[in-house]
């Protein structure tokens, strides 16, 4: 797609690799389900993809895994060093990744909950193959 602009969703989720998600069609079209932080179309740079898989080793140690609903085993002080470096990430993706091309919506606004909030999305096509693909082969 000549002249598109691609909205990215920027946030962590548990053991998926990446924090850049498409986020529009045209996205979707170009890169896939994501998160596509280490498509070489993106070209972040080498310490990015460094910080960005330290980052999202270390999230899933927010949640507690035996009461996934319950507290987060996180201090409120471990939650606010987790979201500082969330934002200087992003602060640094935006300037590797620069408009006009890339959009990039940071959506960490849960931070710091105490508890883990769920709600139900509606999923597009290329995502619901995708959860179809996960299930087939055991993944929770």
């Amino acid at each position: 797609m000549p002249n598109s602009i691609y909205h990215l969703a920027y946030f962590f989720d548990y053991h998926t690799g990446g924090c850049l998600w498409p986020a529009n069609d045209a996205a979707r079209e170009k890169f896939g389900s994501g998160p596509i932080d280490t498509d070489a179309r993106l070209g972040l740079p080498e310490p990015l993809l460094q910080r960005i898989q330290e980052m999202d080793a270390l999230f899933p140690n927010s949640l507690n895994w035996d009461d996934p609903g319950g507290p987060s085993p996180w201090t409120t002080a471990e939650w606010d060093h987790f979201k500082k470096q969330v934002d200087a990430l992003y602060e640094d993706i935006l300037v590797a990744l620069s408009p006009p091309i890339y959009k990039i919506t940071h959506e960490h606004d849960f931070y710091p909950a105490k508890t883990l909030q769920c709600s139900e999305i509606d999923y597009d096509p290329a995502q619901v193959s995708l959860l179809e693909q996960y299930e087939q082969i055991g993944v929770v």
